[in-house]
């Protein structure tokens, strides 16, 4: 192995640097209604302003990643083509959020007076940006960009087609995370889905971790009664390619610091995801197993303590920055809101629920039922006088593809509609209603589905995946929430859940932020071909962060919005086709490189999973190529079986064994890890010299001697000046 035995340290200068994009808005995407004798102002899908009595204008979300060790300085904006828009307008006044279990809408708020008698442009600041974040080790920074202003004395209204934005960063102000390999290509996908910039997700990425054998790639914490209940998904995970070890709470309790088992759990989660390549957690136990962390909100006169798992998610600071024990206010504590690793929640106490959970998981994953898998239920109520759920439940029915079958439910005022639409199977559901702990409710308070009902629901081969805009029908502090009761159904109910554990907002007349998050899932599983369900879950919250981060009523839904269910899941968007897949039968025991050729109705499979596990002896990875072909690096030490395990999106697993002989004993040499020395940010930059320290591993089963390593590239741009290292033996 090659070593350092010399290291120079030198003081390491901030160094500036931007991104300039430009972003386009289009007035075709604007529509304008005549509400209460103001008008409604909406452009495409963006959020609006929402401080009360104050115009209510278009406000656009972006995020934009910048070096991992920067720090975002400011945000300037540069509009263009303005189009002033036909007409005067009296523009609607944004209101008060209204809670989605309340029965009417709090007093009209009315127009502020100053503000509408004024001549200057509204709002006076076109951009609004937060604190620099971390995402799963890239450095993000989430701002607001308000796309129109508006003159209320003259009721003009006026669009700007382009925004140039130019975002200053100062580098070397953070330590960088360093991360896996592996960590690195799981998480890479959701940072570029989120940002502005996917162009710089490689050259802005986090420094490659210089430890080799990471051991974690999933994580299960449960008590040690219902750790047994989950070895079977451990296995699954494991053979699939994630490593999955289960770790009890009270070996947690004993072996990490902090004020009490919430926050041990979290530093638990912290080491393995720096120290062991951790990338999903599945929080297996309900509250009085695996203890939620509250946090707080205020959301006008409504104070809210919030159960929120997205703690043992975001891993960035403590929480509670004033240490004051009350965790994740809007100012004096420390959180970024970004999810670093994907987690879910498998709410059970009891084995019973624990098998459930799991057989419910193994079964929806490895053999589904194909003739529900393109059906959507969309049950939806009256929500107040003038606001239907109608409206959510048309925008993600907009999203679903060709073939697809949306079913409503309209106004329903007893539970035998959505129990029996349950029963003949679809696949998804989305339920605009009001709602508590055990139940969803029209505005009169009739009942539309509750747990009762939830428990005796007989679709076993068919499991629904159900969220909600309602308020706290996932309060899993509550005994047997409405979530629970659909997971915990043996014969039927769910398969995962993704539901408020305290009151869900709106902001009629347009969506409130517990539609925008529900409706942005659905936009990244059917338009951005995000299928975990973790993944899906996390990247629709991560887009609204600056939203999140600046409004109080956005952090509450932010908070309370939780997976139940296992974060690495795949959702399925139709029949799942089948795979094939050509390799050597047999194989020696030693080092070698063992390679899959992966098809599916006669053409190459590309992005396919191959995981060949050996257990205590190898479990190694590889994604197939653009041809479907995949070379693995395994050892298999003794003889016997080892198992092959292939999967892809929209693919049947595929599994497989290979026959294992004894080999001859051989040295066999691969690439462990590559540490850039700068003298600065640890990656090579123009006009810069470094040295690359390399480092090497024998994982063969004899001493590798007198080897040598060659450095080549075939850029022009790159000069090095010694190109070999002598490694020995």
């Amino acid at each position: 192995m090659r070593k350092l035995f010399c290291l120079l340290a030198l003081p390491l200068l901030a160094i500036a640097g931007s991104v300039t994009k430009t972003v386009s808005f289009d007035s075709r995407d604007l529509v304008i209604t005549r509400v209460d004798g103001y008008d409604v102002v909406q452009l495409a899908d963006h959020n609006v302003t929402l401080e009360p009595g104050k115009p209510m204008l278009p406000e656009a979300v972006f995020n934009v990643i910048v070096p991992a060790t920067a720090t975002v300085t400011n945000i300037t904006v540069t509009p263009s083509w303005p189009e002033v828009i036909p007409g005067t307008y009296v523009v609607y006044p944004a209101q008060r959020p209204v809670i989605l279990s309340a029965k009417t809408k709090p007093e009209f708020v009315p127009p502020d007076p100053e503000t509408y008698a004024s001549s200057q442009a509204y709002p006076p600041e076109l951009v609004q940006w937060t604190r620099t974040g971390t995402k799963s080790g890239w450095r993000v920074c989430g701002f607001l960009v308000r796309p129109m202003t508006y003159i209320p004395a003259s009721g003009e209204l006026t669009l700007y087609r382009q925004i140039t934005v130019t975002v200053t960063y100062d580098e070397n102000t953070v330590e960088p995370t360093r991360l896996t390999r592996s960590q690195l290509d799981c998480f890479r996908p959701g940072v570029a889905a989120l940002a502005l910039n996917p162009e710089d997700v490689e050259r802005f990425a986090p420094p490659e971790h210089v430890g080799y054998g990471m051991d974690c790639d999933y994580a299960i914490i449960t008590n040690s009664s219902l750790a047994s209940s989950f070895q079977p998904l451990a296995n699954w995970r494991t053979k699939k390619g994630y490593y999955t070890r289960i770790f009890r709470t009270d070996s947690i309790q004993g072996a990490y610091p902090g004020r009490d088992l919430q926050e041990k759990i979290r530093n638990f989660i912290i080491d393995y995801f720096i120290n062991h390549g951790l990338k999903f957690v599945l929080l297996a136990g309900d509250n009085s197993v695996v203890p939620c962390r509250r946090a707080r909100v205020t959301v006008d006169t409504e104070t809210g303590n919030i159960p929120s798992d997205l703690y043992y998610a975001d891993l960035q600071w403590s929480w509670d920055g004033n240490n004051n024990s009350i965790f994740g206010e809007m100012s004096g504590d420390t959180v970024d809101l970004f999810y670093d690793i994907y987690v879910g929640r498998a709410s059970v106490d009891n084995t019973t629920q624990a098998n459930t959970f799991v057989n419910k998981v193994l079964a929806y994953e490895k053999n589904p039922t194909t003739d529900y898998l393109q059906r959507m239920l969309l049950p939806y109520v009256q929500l107040w006088s003038n606001y239907s759920g109608r409206i959510v439940s048309d925008s993600i029915a907009a999203q679903t593809p060709a073939g697809w079958r949306d079913a409503y439910i309209a106004n329903p005022t007893t539970t035998t509609p959505m129990r029996d639409s349950i029963n003949n199977g679809y696949h998804f559901c989305h339920v605009a209603a009001h709602g508590d702990d055990y139940g969803f409710y029209d505005m009169n308070g009739y009942t539309v589905y509750n747990t009762t009902v939830a428990s005796g629901q007989t679709n076993s081969s068919r499991p629904v995946i159900m969220n909600s805009i309602a308020c706290i029908s996932g309060n899993f502090e509550a005994e047997d929430c409405l979530a629970e009761a659909l997971m915990n159904n043996a014969n039927g109910g769910a398969v995962a859940t993704i539901m408020n554990s305290r009151y869900g907002w709106g902001t009629p007349p347009v969506f409130g932020p517990s539609e925008k998050l529900d409706n942005k899932f659905y936009d990244f599983f059917f338009r951005f071909d995000s299928v975990e369900i973790g993944v899906t879950h996390a990247r629709g919250k991560d887009f609204y962060t600056a939203s999140a981060m600046s409004q109080p009523v956005w952090r509450w839904c932010y908070y309370e919005l939780n997976l139940f269910g296992d974060p690495n899941m795949p959702m399925w968007k139709q029949a799942p086709a089948t795979m094939t897949a050509a390799h050597a039968d047999t194989i020696p025991t030693g080092a070698q490189s063992f390679q899959v050729i992966v098809s599916s109705g006669g053409s190459r499979v590309p992005g396919a999973l191959v995981c060949c596990y050996k257990p205590g002896e190898t479990h190694e990875v590889a994604w197939t190529n653009w041809n479907g072909i995949a070379n693995v690096t395994i050892n298999p030490l003794t003889q016997g079986q080892m198992q092959l395990t292939i999967t892809a999106k929209q693919m049947l697993p595929l599994e497989k064994t290979v026959a294992v002989r004894p080999g001859t004993p051989q040295p066999y040499v691969v690439f462990q890890s590559c540490y850039v020395n700068d003298g600065g940010n640890n990656r090579l930059d123009p006009g810069e010299s470094a040295d690359l320290f390399v480092t090497i591993k024998n994982i063969g089963n004899v001493a590798a001697t007198s080897t040598q390593g060659r450095l080549r590239t075939a850029s022009s741009y790159i000069t090095m000046t010694d190109s070999t290292s002598d490694y020995g033996t």
